[in-house]
C-alpha cells in the first residue's frame, strides 16, 4: 500500500510537472512586447534584431510568420540566451508571464 501510494504520489507530481511545461510554453506575447521587455531592456536594439532574425532561416520564420512570440519556442529562446548570457529560463518565463497572455 505504501509503495502504491508513493508511484501515485509520484505519477501526480510528474503529471503536474507536464501541465506546468505546456502552460509555460503556451505563454505568449506580441512581438512588440517581445522587443520591449526582453530585447530592449537588456540593450538589444530592434536593428540588431531584425539583423539576428534575416540571418537565421528558422528563426526568421518563427519571427515572420507568427503574429506572438511564444515561449516554448526554441529556435527563439536559444537566439535570445545566446545574445543574452544573463537570460536564464527562469527570468524568461518570468517576462513572459508578468508581460505577456
Amino acid at each position: 500500500l505504501i509503495k502504491e501510494t508513493e508511484e501515485y504520489i509520484q505519477k501526480q507530481n510528474q503529471e503536474k510537472q507536464k501541465a506546468e511545461a505546456v502552460r509555460i510554453g503556451n505563454l505568449h506575447m506580441t512581438k512588440l512586447d517581445f522587443y520591449l521587455y526582453v530585447c530592449k531592456p537588456f540593450n538589444i536594439s530592434y536593428s540588431q534584431l531584425k539583423a539576428a532574425i534575416s540571418q537565421n532561416e528558422n528563426l526568421s520564420a518563427s519571427w515572420e510568420l507568427c503574429n506572438h512570440v511564444y515561449r516554448g519556442n526554441e529556435v527563439l529562446n536559444n537566439y535570445i540566451q545566446s545574445v543574452i548570457p544573463d537570460m536564464t529560463n527562469d527570468l524568461l518565463t518570468q517576462i513572459f508571464e508578468e508581460y505577456g497572455q
